[in-house]
């Protein structure tokens, strides 16, 4: 159980990881650049992690409820707009947002053996439940 949840966050931070980057190429994109979003997106698909790829292609959904919600957000108002400053302004602001929601969920090792000791818990708890 441990080990399923260490894994689960694993895929979480590198889904969220994942967004930051494309954000940041797409930035890259729209002032040097100027490919299609369609072009683009399939080019980074093809770089990116398994999570992030899963979800862009529509295969799969995003590693949880939050990431996800953020991501729809985003693609949502990348959708919305107009023209490239418009679009601009919307990368900086989700910039920021998954800059500080990656700084939340990575917490630089304090969780190290966390998980570990959640499964052994739950392990010991349900050896004691069938005693």
């Amino acid at each position: 159980m441990g080990l399923f949840l260490q894994r689960r966050e694993k895929d979480c931070v590198t889904f969220v990881e994942d967004l930051l980057r494309y954000i940041d190429l797409l930035r890259v994109n729209i002032d040097t650049e100027r490919k299609s979003l369609a072009a683009f997106d399939s080019e980074f698909v093809a770089r990116c992690g398994k999570q992030f790829s899963d979800y862009r292609s529509g295969t799969g959904g995003a590693p949880s409820k939050r990431t996800g919600k953020l991501a729809d957000d985003f693609f949502d108002g990348v959708v919305a707009c107009n023209n490239s400053q418009q679009l601009a302004k919307h990368l900086d602001y989700y910039k920021a947002v998954v800059a500080a929601q990656l700084a939340e969920m990575s917490c630089g090792g304090k969780r190290k053996g966390l998980y570990v000791k959640l499964g052994l818990l739950l392990g010991a708890m349900v050896g004691l439940l069938f005693l």
